[in-house]
């Protein structure tokens, strides 16, 4: 768990981008992994936060996190959350998640949705680590025969 002591977590800025595109298009097949221009958007919403993970002054994750008001109170999405393969295993995405979800309770966001894919397994497993519940099943979410989750954590 070394690793985890070493790393810092601030928000995205715009010099992240390209950082931020690798890491995504390395994580995430063509098609379901977004471009430089969407990245480039989410950078500059005022709806959308992303945070990133460094480790010896290298990108190790980030996640994307849009949020909305709702009649029921303001609500978040976890759009993207990554780690780089090499360094999953180790707590770095726990620890992210972690203090996204701090940050968001600060923030008195009520409720965290998120899809994930049917079959990534150790996703799912960090998501229920923290609190998500499995809320329903997205038939072919992500393509033929590619099932998503859809799930939901209540910070309140």
């Amino acid at each position: 768990m070394e690793l985890v002591l070493d790393c810092k977590i601030d928000k995205a800025t715009l010099q992240d981008k390209s950082d931020i595109v690798s890491l995504e298009a390395l994580c995430f097949r063509a098609g379901i992994a977004f471009s430089k221009k969407q990245i480039a958007y989410l950078l500059k919403s005022p709806r959308a936060d992303i945070y990133v993970m460094r480790w010896n002054e290298t990108l190790a994750a980030y996640a994307i996190i849009l949020k909305r008001k709702t009649c029921r109170g303001e609500v978040a999405r976890l759009y993207s959350f990554a780690v780089k393969p090499e360094l999953r295993g180790q707590g770095l995405g726990k620890k992210l998640m972690l203090e996204c979800l701090e940050k968001l309770r600060r923030e008195n966001i009520q409720t965290v949705f998120l899809e994930v894919e049917a079959e990534n397994k150790s996703a799912i497993a960090l998501y229920e680590s923290v609190g998500f519940c499995r809320v329903a099943r997205l038939k072919s979410y992500y393509g033929e025969n590619q099932d998503g989750l859809k799930m939901k954590l209540t910070l309140t």
